[in-house]
């Protein structure tokens, strides 16, 4: 009898405990439903209702209302929990209708970061995204690409017979790159042309700076920035130095008649580097840069060194594939009155971006997180692009057949008259 007691009691204790450990794992699920599944660190608000900085509100019931209409009627394999938290995450930056705005899956993130690589094996282009494909930007001299015919402008189909459509640079550059003698097969549309190119692959060390000297006595010097990146703005500015040392101890140095600083294609980077570089041409204190955040709160950024090139005219190239930081150098140079803007309009792109690639599922978001403006209060955007002092066409017949940069012979034109 006591046996059997004793048998109750322990089943109901043993019963009783399953049952807490039930709730408990439960109420954890949902909790982490709530918070995983949807967002992180999120409060419940009435009617299911979440509200983010009283701003970006998530209408929970909505949400679990899909996810249950697609598990009760949905004929295919589900999609894995990971999967659908990726497809909620792109759809809230895709929400923010901003093209600068997006979120990368942990694939896509390695992508992403390989192919920020400066140097790589590949055929030497830089590529852009045109709103529905990718197409090249740049091909760097000399590249396997140069020698092959590729050109600025050629829209990307496919790579090794996969389709290109609608994928983004960082993916396509992967696909691009690869060892060193090996052969990739691209297929572009230029106007109403489509064209294969086999190119062999090669080595490429991207100088992200470089320079020459031009004009009827050798004292014009031409510098090119292909845009503001290197493995850190540290290493940026260290190849910044040397163009700079290279060229004041040239023995002409002291002759030369003026500076062309060419930023055409420049898509950016970064803007602490793009600062630096003012540096060496605006008078030490003076207004360079103004940055804006979320919440209306104004920086303003000076120059704070004495600038080598300071007493050298400057002529600054641009193109309607200038952006970003590249407009805050013409820009500066034009507020200051410190030279002349040669070239076309911009792109127009007065945002500064973040990559966040820390997210707990090893995604990424990259986000427009502030504006710039301009020393006199100029912010750029698509409808208002920086326009140059002086507008003038590039021949790009005379430059592929001919090597005669009609930009460049329209600036040697303004220091020689």
């Amino acid at each position: 009898m006591n046996n059997t007691k004793n048998f109750r009691y322990i089943y109901a204790v043993f019963f009783g405990v399953l049952f807490l450990f039930s709730l408990f794992f439960i109420l954890a699920f949902l909790s982490n439903f709530r918070s995983t599944f949807l967002f992180n660190n999120i409060n419940n608000l009435p009617n299911n209702t979440t509200n983010i900085n009283l701003k970006f509100s998530l209408d929970l019931n909505l949400v679990e209302e899909v996810i249950n209409l697609i598990q009760d009627n949905y004929i295919k394999q589900l999609p894995s929990r990971e999967k659908l938290n990726d497809g909620i995450l792109k759809g809230v930056l895709w929400s923010l209708d901003d093209p600068y705005a997006e979120y990368l899956t942990k694939e896509e993130s390695k992508i992403y970061k390989e192919s920020k690589n400066p140097d790589f094996e590949g055929i030497g282009v830089l590529l852009r995204f045109n709103g529905n494909n990718t197409e090249i930007e740049n091909v760097f001299e000399n590249s396997p690409a140069y020698l092959a015919g590729l050109k600025s402008d050629d829209e990307i189909l496919s790579v090794n017979s996969e389709s290109m459509l609608n994928k983004k640079p960082y993916f396509v550059s992967t696909k691009i790159r690869g060892p060193k003698g090996t052969f990739v097969e691209i297929e572009i549309s230029r106007g109403e042309n489509i064209i294969k190119y086999n190119i062999k692959r090669d080595k490429i060390n991207v100088d992200n700076v470089v320079y020459k000297i031009l004009g009827e006595r050798n004292d014009v010097v031409l510098i090119k920035i292909s845009q503001f990146i290197d493995i850190n703005p540290f290493v940026f500015n260290q190849s910044w130095d040397r163009v700079v040392e290279a060229v004041v101890k040239s023995s002409n140095f002291q002759n030369y008649k003026a500076i062309i600083l060419d930023l055409r294609n420049n898509p950016g980077g970064y803007v602490s580097s793009v600062r630096y570089v003012i540096d060496e041409f605006v008078e030490n204190g003076n207004l360079i840069l103004i940055e804006e955040n979320n919440k209306g709160e104004r920086i303003e950024f000076r120059t704070n060194r004495n600038g080598k090139f300071e007493h050298l005219p400057l002529y600054v190239l641009v193109n309607e594939y200038s952006a970003s930081a590249s407009e805050i150098l013409a820009l500066a140079i034009k507020d200051n009155k410190r030279g002349l803007i040669v070239g076309k309009t911009t792109l127009g792109k007065g945002i500064e971006q973040k990559v966040i690639d820390n997210l707990s599922n090893g995604g990424t978001i990259i986000i427009p997180f502030q504006k710039w403006l301009s020393p006199s209060g100029f912010n750029p955007d698509k409808d208002n692009q920086v326009k140059p002092d002086i507008q003038v066409d590039l021949d790009l017949d005379l430059l592929y057949k001919q090597k005669i940069d009609t930009q460049i012979q329209s600036i040697l034109s303004l220091i020689y008259k």
